[in-house]
C-alpha cells in the first residue's frame, strides 16, 4: 500500500469523513460506506452490473484491530481471497463483529462494512462488491489510445506511467510511458471492461498529490457515438484521480478581483465554493459566492494562480488566472457552470468582460 490508501483505510475505519490536505478544498470530497447485516458464514459477490468478475482479490479487515492500532496508518487484513468463476467467495465461521470488506487490486475501491452475527439474519445473507470500482464513474471509449494531460497547464506532467489490466490478471496487459507529450496507444481491440493504471510525474507537487490510480474503461471498437481516441485532463483529488474531457483553459489575465457565476441558461449560482491557489497548491483564498453568485478574490494577491470553483451538480472549474493590479474599472470574470450528465458533462467556462457592471 501507498500512502495514500493506507491514510485512506484508517480514516474510513473510523467512520470519518475523508477531507485530505488542506483544511478545506473546493474539489474535496466524502467518502461514507453502507453496512450490510450477515450471519457468521455468508457470501461475497464481485460483479459488475449484474455479471460475476472472477479473479478479483477481496480483503478482509477487522474493525476491532483499528482501534488497537492507537493511530498506525497501516491496517493488515485479517484474510485476503480470490473471487471463483462464479465471481463469488464463501466466507465461513467469522467471528461476530463489525467487519471492512473490500476488493483489492487495479479497479479496486468497492467497499462494504460486514456486521458479522451469530444470529441468524434476514435477506440473501450476502455482500455484493463492484468490479471496477470509480467514483467518476466508468469512461467509455473507442480505442485505448489518445493523450493525457495536466488539468492546469501551469503544472504539466514530466511523464506519465500507463498500465492496462483487465480482471483477474496477475499482471499489467501492456505498459507504456507517455513522456512530456503525453501520447499513448494500446493495441487492445477486445470489447470488453479494462482499467488505466496512471502514475504521473510533476514538478513541483507533493508526494500525496501526484496523479495516481485508476480510470475504469468499457471498450467499445464498434460504436459510432464515441470519439475515435482518449483525451484527458487529469487532476488529483482528496478521493484519489479525476478527469474530464474539457478543453484545458488558457491563461486568463485579469485586473478585477470580482467573479460571477452562472448556470448555462444564465441563472444565479449561489453558495457556489470557491479557492484561489497559488502555483504550489496552497490555499490562498476561499469562500462561496453570495446570493447574487457573486465572490471577491483578495486584492493583494499578484501573479499566477488557479481559480477552483465547485456547486453540486456542476462540472469542477479549475482556470489558471494571471492577477495583476487591481483596477475598480475592470471587468468581472463571469463564470457559466457546465452541468453534470450521466454520459457526458457539459464544460464549465469563463470569459471576461470588457467593463466593470454599472451599479
Amino acid at each position: 500500500m501507498n500512502a495514500r490508501p493506507k491514510i485512506l483505510l484508517g480514516y474510513l475505519a473510523a467512520g470519518l469523513l475523508l477531507f485530505m490536505g488542506f483544511s478545506w478544498r473546493a474539489d474535496a470530497c466524502s467518502i461514507s460506506l453502507g453496512t450490510v447485516h450477515v450471519s457468521t458464514s455468508f457470501r461475497v459477490i464481485v460483479q459488475h452490473g449484474s455479471t460475476p468478475i472472477p479473479g478479483i482479490q477481496v480483503t478482509v479487515f477487522d474493525n476491532a484491530d483499528l482501534e488497537k492500532s492507537q493511530g498506525e496508518t497501516e491496517w493488515k487484513p485479517i484474510m485476503t481471497l480470490v473471487a471463483g468463476p462464479d465471481g463469488a467467495i464463501e466466507i465461513q465461521n467469522m467471528k461476530p463483529g463489525r467487519y471492512l470488506i473490500e476488493t483489492k487490486g487495479p479497479g479496486a475501491g468497492s467497499a462494504i462494512y460486514a456486521e458479522v452475527s451469530a444470529k441468524p439474519v434476514k435477506g440473501n445473507n450476502r455482500i455484493s462488491l463492484e468490479w471496477p470500482s470509480s467514483w467518476t464513474g466508468i469512461l467509455k471509449a473507442k480505442t485505448l489510445a489518445g493523450t493525457l494531460a495536466s488539468n492546469n497547464p501551469s503544472i504539466p506532467f514530466q511523464n506519465i506511467h500507463l498500465e492496462l489490466w483487465t480482471a483477474g490478471a496477475q499482471s499489467p496487459l501492456a505498459v507504456e510511458d507517455t513522456g512530456t507529450a503525453g501520447h499513448f496507444k494500446f493495441s487492445e481491440l477486445k470489447s470488453g471492461i479494462y482499467v488505466l493504471r496512471v502514475r504521473g510525474q510533476q514538478q513541483g507537487v507533493g508526494k500525496n498529490w501526484q496523479v495516481e490510480g485508476d480510470i475504469p474503461l468499457e471498450l467499445l471498437p464498434s460504436s459510432a457515438h464515441l470519439p475515435d481516441d482518449i483525451s484527458l485532463n487529469l487532476a488529483m483529488t482528496s478521493c484519489g484521480i479525476t478527469y474530464s474531457r474539457c478543453a484545458v483553459p488558457n491563461v486568463i489575465t485579469m485586473t478585477s478581483r470580482r467573479i460571477r457565476v452562472r448556470d448555462p441558461l444564465g441563472a444565479v449560482i449561489a453558495r457556489a465554493q470557491y479557492e484561489l491557489d497559488d502555483p504550489s497548491g496552497a490555499v490562498k483564498a476561499n469562500g462561496s459566492t453570495d446570493s447574487d453568485g457573486v465572490a471577491e478574490l483578495p486584492a493583494d494577491f499578484l501573479g499566477k494562480g488557479t481559480l477552483v470553483i465547485a456547486s453540486p451538480g456542476f462540472t469542477l472549474l479549475k482556470q489558471p488566472l494571471d492577477l495583476r493590479a487591481l483596477d475598480t474599472n475592470a471587468g468581472d470574470l463571469l463564470v457559466s457552470m457546465g452541468v453534470q450528465l450521466a454520459e457526458n458533462n457539459q464544460c464549465s467556462a469563463v470569459s471576461l468582460e470588457k467593463h466593470a457592471p454599472r451599479k
